[in-house]
């Protein structure tokens, strides 16, 4: 399994406990407002992040419905600009690496 897939089972334990769930309900909950693809996306900022940010995340993007923009935490300035910030430089990382540069 990949390392996204992995988190993703991570982050459904997480948020099972955190919002006192069953499994399958967050599974189902998840696959309606199409969560896991918001994990898999997030995947760069969440795996170095502490789980209440994520937690918060996910309810926040439900509460909308999905249609947030982005979710890196309502209202936090600061850590809008370190999630982007990282994420540029992961990606940066990983295109120097494939073209052999770093």
């Amino acid at each position: 399994m990949t390392k996204e897939g992995n988190f993703i089972i991570f982050a459904i334990e997480q948020y099972k406990k955190a919002m006192n769930m069953q499994g399958l309900e967050v599974i189902e909950l998840f696959k309606k407002y199409n969560i896991f693809e918001l994990i898999r996306k997030s995947y760069a900022i969440y795996h170095i992040e502490r789980e209440q940010n994520m937690i918060d995340d996910i309810n926040d993007y439900i509460k909308t419905s999905g249609k947030k923009c982005h979710t890196f935490g309502a209202n936090n300035l600061f850590r809008c600009i370190w999630v982007q910030l990282v994420a540029a430089y992961w990606e940066c990382s990983l295109l120097l690496n494939y073209l052999h540069i770093l």
